[in-house]
């Protein structure tokens, strides 16, 4: 699976910027969905948000993820069923609630490649692969990465 693709990634970013920075890398990746609905990038500016300002972001990410378990359920037993693009955005975002900072980037992109294979109509994981990649390298070499 793709996840697993990205472990030495996220190692990596553990090692540099710890939690914070894994956190981060989550909410970037759920962004790739481009959630357009208000609660979608609500539940994520409130994560960004924790994080830049240092504080555990972890107490705001229990509350998001109790106020918004029930749609989540709903989103994963009928959206992702139904082959609802918007469903498995809201999932990417959610993942950004987990307890764990890695539990939530494997989760965040778990669920971004859901998305992309609705929005592509395309099963083949190389596409999506290779659309992050192409994302992340332009943004470390543009300087739009900081872990700090």
């Amino acid at each position: 699976m793709i996840v697993t693709e990205f472990e030495g990634w996220l190692t990596f970013l553990q090692c540099r910027g710890g939690d914070r920075a894994v956190r981060q890398y989550a909410v970037w990746v759920a962004r790739q969905t481009a959630p357009t609905n208000s609660s979608h990038r609500s539940l994520l500016r409130n994560i960004e948000d924790a994080c830049v300002a240092e504080s555990s972001p972890l107490p705001i990410c229990a509350d998001l993820r109790k106020s918004f378990s029930s749609t989540a359920m709903a989103a994963q037993a009928v959206g992702i069923s139904h082959g609802s693009h918007s469903a498995a955005s809201f999932l990417a975002c959610y993942a950004c609630t987990c307890e764990s900072a890695r539990d939530a980037a494997s989760e965040a992109l778990r669920w971004t490649m859901e998305w992309y294979k609705l929005v592509m109509g395309t099963e083949h994981q190389d596409y999506f692969r290779q659309h992050l990649v192409d994302k992340m390298m332009r943004m470390f070499q543009n300087g739009g990465w900081s872990l700090n």
